[in-house]
């Protein structure tokens, strides 16, 4: 399966020598994680993540032949977080210390100015 994945992967980039693919096997189940030149990312996602989707099919019409359970992650290089099968990055973006406001201020600069 890993095989089959990098090839269909590799088919698709423009940088095939990037493309790496990690198998994390628990039982029949096989996780997938892809990594790819950031630059390929668009078309491995697809519009509407319509790619990545049907490489997911037809992994997962392999391994119902094959008995088995797979997922596949595509990792993004450029933030080091993968990508869920929505093509949304799971990511938590959210810091605690400075959060931007509408205005374009953080919460310290707004309680700075707010003493002023």
């Amino acid at each position: 399966m890993k095989e089959f994945i990098d090839f269909l992967v590799t088919s698709l980039v423009k940088n095939p020598q990037s493309v790496a693919v990690e198998e994390i096997q628990e039982g029949s189940n096989y996780r997938y994680t892809v990594a790819v030149n950031p630059a390929d990312m668009g078309l491995i996602i697809g519009k509407e993540g319509r790619t990545i989707n049907s490489i997911r099919s037809l992994a997962k019409a392999k391994a119902v032949k094959e008995g088995v359970w797979v997922d596949i992650q595509l990792l993004d290089n450029r933030i080091e977080n993968p990508v869920d099968k929505h093509g949304e990055h799971r990511v938590d973006t959210q810091n605690d210390d400075q959060i931007e406001n509408t205005n374009g201020t953080t919460d310290e600069e707004t309680t700075d100015q707010d003493h002023a």
